[in-house]
C-alpha cells in the first residue's frame, strides 16, 4: 500500500494530489515562511549547535570522532596545497585544459586521489584560477569565477566530498572493529545514492520561478554498512535513507534553495515510519547549511563556507558524526524497525513502566501495514499500524497501534486525557452497545522510550533537541493500543461505503455528546476507519486525540487544515460546539468526492493534473486544472487564508455550488455535501430574511427532511459570524441526523445490490 523506496516516494498519488502539503498552526512571534506557501513551519536561523546534535554519545566515541574530523580535514588540506602548487606549474591559456587531462590520467576512479583533485576544482578556482574562463557568470567578468553555475558540476562537487569522507571513515571502523572497540553494527557509512535524472522536481505550482531548472538538483544520502564499496550505490529504501542535499547550482541564492529542500523532505514522514526528526542540506555553490526538522521548529545553522578550510572541517565533522553517531541521533525511531526476513514487515516496541517498581517493561509487536501515515514532520504526525503480538500472524491484525507526539501544553497528560475520553464512553455504553467498537478504552497508553548508553530515556522534544529548543513547544512521545477496529476509509472501494461510515460516525458522536457531553474536535479522513462485519460494513470511530468533554478549556487545535471548522481556523482555542464535527464532516464529504477516496483515485486525478502541466509549461502558460479547484487552498494556504476561503464558499450558495460541488463528479458524496451544507450554513438562524421556493424545495421530498433548514439561496448571509447557529443548534442537528440516515439508508441499498 506504502512506497518502498524514495523514488516511489516522490510518485506516490496521496503526495501528488496534495495530501502532504503542510498544515500547523502557526506562531506568529517568530513565523518565518521565507517568501514560500509550503513552508509553514517555525524557522530558527543561525543556530550555533545544531551539527553537535549528532555528536556520538559516550566520551570516548566522542573523542575519537574529533579526532578522526581532524585527521580527515588535514589530509583533504594537505592533498588540495598539493594539487595547488601543481596547478601553478601549468602555465598559459590551456594550463587548466593540460591540467586536467593529465589528472583524469593519472588518477584512478574512486579514490582519494581523484576526489581531492574534483573538490581541489570546485573550491580553489576562487582563489587560483585567473585564467579560467568566466562564460555564464552573471557578474559580467568581475565576480567569482567558478566553473559552472549548472546542478550538475554542484552534484558531484558535493558527492566526491562525501566520497571522501566516507573512505576515511570505512578505515577508522575497520581500525576500530579489529581491536575490538566498535561492533560492524554500530556504525555505518553516510553514502551518496546514483541520481539519474540530475533536474529538480522542480513545481511551478508550489513555488516561484526558480530561473532555470538546469540549475537545481538534489544528492540522497543513505546509511550502508561499513563493509559496503566506498562509492555511489545504485538503491536507497526508505529505512536506510538518511537526508536529502538540495542544491543550487546558481551562485549563492540560498533563499531558493531551502524552499525545496523543505518540499523534499516533507513527504519522507508519510514513508519512513520509524522518523522521529529529519536532517537535511541546504547548499549552493560554495555554501551549507545545515537543518533539523522537529514537529513544530526548524533549525538551520549558521553558513558553512565550503570555499574555506573551516567550513570544510565543519562539514566534515558533521559527516563523520552522522557516520559514528547511534541511529537515534539521525532521527530515527529505534523502537520501530524493518525486518526483511521473510515478509517485510516492522517491529513496534510497546514500553509499559511498573508502578510499583519503575522497571519499563517492553512488549514487541509485529505490523506489515501502516494504516495511517505521518503526513509532514509538523505537528502531532499520528501513525497507526495494523500489528499483531504473533509475527506469524502478519495478515491477522489483533490491535491498532496509535504512535504520535502530543503537546504537553495542552494539558497535563494529554493521550491520558484520550483514555479518559474513551473510558468515560465506554463506561457508558459498555460491550453490547452497536457503538462498542468506536467507545473501545484503549488497551494501553504510554511514554516511547529511547536508549541511551546503558539507560531508558523518555523519548520528547526537550531530549531529542537538546541545546536547540529554548523555550519552545515540548511534545511528548506516546504509543497506545486498541483493539482491532478496521481499515481506514481510504482503503473504501466506493462512495458508498465512505457515506455509510460518515453516517455511522456521525451517529455515533452524536450519541457521545448527549450521553457524556463529548465533542470530538478533530474529524478527518484519519479519524474514521471501515469495519466489515456479519451485517455488512459499519463506520468506526478510531481517533479521539482531540476529543474534549464540552465545558473543557481546549487550548490545542487540530492541524489538518482542509478539515478544520472555521470557528477554530479563525479563533483558535474558541469554546467548541457539536456543530464544529458537522462542518468537518461537510469538508471531508468534499475533499474526498473532489480528489478521490482511495489511492487509486487521487492517482488518475493527479495523472491528469500531471499531463496538463507538461502542456502548460511546454506552452509556457499555468497549469489550469489545480489553480481552478479552489478548495485545493484549504491544504496549503495559511490558516488565515482558509479560514477566508471557507467562509466565502459554506456562506454563500451560488458559490458554495460553483467552487465545491461544480468541481466534484456527480456521486452519492456530492449529494451529502450539498444537504449537510444546507442544513448547516443556510438554516434561518443566520439567514434571517430567507425566502423559501418551493420549486428549489422539491427535491428534497423524497429525502423527508425538514424543509424549514433545508433554504437554497442566492444571497450570502449579512451576519459576519457562525455564532448564531448556537441559538439553533438542536434544531440543526436533528436535520443533519435525517440527511445522513436517510443516505446511510440509500447507500446500504446500493451495496447491496452489487
Amino acid at each position: 500500500m506504502y512506497p518502498t523506496t524514495v523514488g516511489q516516494l516522490a510518485q506516490h498519488p496521496s503526495i501528488l494530489a496534495g495530501e502532504n502539503i503542510d498544515r500547523t498552526i502557526p506562531r506568529d512571534d517568530c513565523l518565518d515562511y521565507n517568501k514560500s506557501s509550503f513552508i509553514q513551519s517555525v524557522f530558527h536561523r543561525n543556530c550555533d549547535n545544531i551539527c553537535e546534535l549528532a555528536t556520538p554519545s559516550g566520551p570516548v566515541i566522542r573523542a575519537k570522532a574529533e579526532d578522526l574530523a581532524l585527521k580527515v580535514a588535514a589530509d583533504l588540506e594537505s592533498r588540495m596545497s598539493g594539487e595547488a602548487r601543481l596547478r601553478e606549474s601549468y602555465t598559459g591559456h590551456w594550463g587548466y585544459d593540460n591540467y586536467r587531462r593529465d589528472r583524469a590520467k593519472e588518477c584512478k576512479t574512486y579514490s582519494l586521489e581523484a576526489w581531492a583533485v574534483f573538490i581541489f576544482e570546485w573550491t580553489g578556482r576562487n582563489e587560483l584560477w585567473d585564467d579560467y574562463p568566466t562564460s555564464g557568470n552573471d557578474s559580467n567578468g568581475d565576480g567569482p569565477k567558478l566553473a559552472s553555475l549548472h546542478a550538475h558540476s554542484a552534484i558531484q562537487y558535493y558527492e566526491e566530498f562525501f566520497l571522501f569522507v566516507a573512505y576515511h571513515v570505512k578505515a577508522f571502523i575497520g581500525e576500530q572493529v579489529a581491536v575490538g572497540s566498535l561492533k560492524p553494527g554500530d556504525c555505518h557509512l553516510i553514502l551518496p545514492v546514483l541520481n539519474p535524472n540530475l533536474e529538480t522536481d522542480y513545481c511551478g505550482y508550489y513555488s516561484r520561478d526558480y530561473k532555470e531548472d538546469k540549475y537545481f538538483g538534489h544528492v540522497e544520502c543513505g546509511m550502508f554498512p561499513f563493509g559496503c564499496s566506498v562509492e555511489k550505490q545504485e538503491t536507497l529504501t526508505l529505512d536506510n535513507f538518511v537526508a536529502y542535499v538540495e542544491i543550487e547550482g546558481y551562485l549563492d541564492s540560498y533563499e531558493d534553495v531551502e524552499p525545496m529542500l523543505v518540499r523534499k523532505t516533507k513527504p519522507l514522514f508519510f514513508g519512513q515510519h520509524n522518523r522521529r526528526f529529519a536532517w537535511g542540506l541546504a547548499a549552493t555553490c560554495h555554501e551549507v547549511y545545515a537543518h533539523v526538522f522537529g514537529p513544530d521548529d526548524v533549525w538551520a545553522s549558521k553558513v558553512i563556507d565550503v570555499l574555506g578550510a573551516e567550513g570544510r572541517q565543519t562539514l566534515i565533522s558533521l559527516l563523520v558524526n552522522w557516520s559514528l553517531c547511534s541511529v537515534d541521533r539521525l532521527g530515527f525511531d529505534p523502537s520501530i524497525r524493518y525486518t526483511h526476513d521473510g515478509d517485510p514487515h516492522l517491529e513496534i516496541d510497546v514500553h509499559n513502566v511498573d508502578a510499583n517498581t519503575g522497571h519499563v517493561e517492553k512488549r514487541t509487536y509485529y505490523s506489515k501495514r501502516c494504516m495511517v501515515a505521518a503526513e509532514s514532520f509538523i505537528g502531532r504526525r499520528a501513525r497507526y499500524f495494523a500489528a499483531s503480538a504473533d509475527s506469524n500472524q502478519l495478515d491477522n491484525p489483533a490491535v491498532l497501534i496509535k504512535d504520535v507526539w502530543v503537546s504537553s501544553s495542552s494539558d497535563s497528560a494529554s493521550d491520558m486525557h484520550e483514555s479518559l475520553v474513551l473510558n468515560a464512553l465506554h463506561a457508558e455504553f459498555g460491550e453490547s452497545s452497536e457503538l462498542s467498537d468506536s467507545f473501545a478504552p484503549l488497551a494501553h497508553s504510554g511514554p516511547v522510550f529511547i536508549g541511551q548508553g546503558d539507560a531508558l530515556v523518555e523519548d520528547m522534544t526537550t531530549s531529542a533537541f537538546a541545546g536547540l529548543m529554548g523555550n519552545g513547544p515540548v511534545r511528548l512521545h506516546r504509543r497506545a493500543l486498541r483493539p482491532w477496529v478496521g481499515n481506514p476509509i481510504s482503503t473504501a472501494t466506493d462512495q458508498n461505503q465512505v457515506v455509510v461510515a460518515i453516517a455511522d460516525a456521525m451517529e455515533a458522536l452524536n450519541a457521545a455528546y448527549v450521553k457524556c457531553n463529548i465533542i470530538h474536535g478533530n474529524i478527518s479522513d484519519q479519524a474514521i476507519f471501515l469495519k466489515e462485519t456479519a451485517d455488512g460494513i459499519k463506520g468506526v470511530l478510531a481517533e479521539f486525540g482531540y476529543a474534549s468533554f464540552a465545558d473543557d478549556n481546549v487550548t490545542e487545535s487540530p492541524e489538518l487544515k482542509v478539515f478544520q471548522f472555521i470557528r477554530s481556523l479563525e479563533k483558535p482555542g474558541a469554546v467548541r460546539t457539536r456543530l464544529d464535527d458537522w462542518e468537518s464532516i461537510l469538508y471531508l464529504a468534499c475533499w474526498l468526492g473532489t480528489f478521490g477516496i482511495n489511492c487509486e483515485q487521487r492517482a488518475e486525478h493527479a495523472k491528469g493534473f500531471a499531463e496538463e502541466y507538461t502542456v502548460a509549461r511546454a506552452t509556457q502558460r499555468s497549469p489550469m486544472r489545480f489553480s481552478h479547484i479552489p478548495i485545493l487552498t484549504w491544504s496549503h494556504d495559511m490558516v488565515g487564508s482558509v479560514a477566508s476561503n471557507k467562509r466565502m464558499r459554506m456562506l454563500h450558495e451560488s458559490t458554495f455550488y460553483s467552487d465545491v460541488l461544480h468541481r466534484m463528479r456527480r456521486s452519492p458524496l456530492r449529494d451529502l455535501a450539498w444537504f449537510i451544507h444546507r442544513a448547516l450554513f443556510l438554516h434561518p438562524g443566520i439567514h434571517k430574511n430567507a425566502q423559501i421556493s418551493s420549486s428549489q424545495l422539491a427535491d428534497t421530498d423524497d429525502l423527508d427532511i425538514s424543509v424549514k433548514s433545508l433554504l437554497l439561496l442566492d444571497t450570502v448571509s449579512t451576519q459576519d459570524s457562525l455564532d448564531l447557529c448556537d441559538g439553533f443548534e438542536e434544531e440543526i442537528v436533528e436535520n443533519l441526523l435525517l440527511v445522513v440516515a436517510r443516505f446511510k439508508k440509500v447507500a446500504l441499498a446500493a451495496i447491496s445490490d452489487q
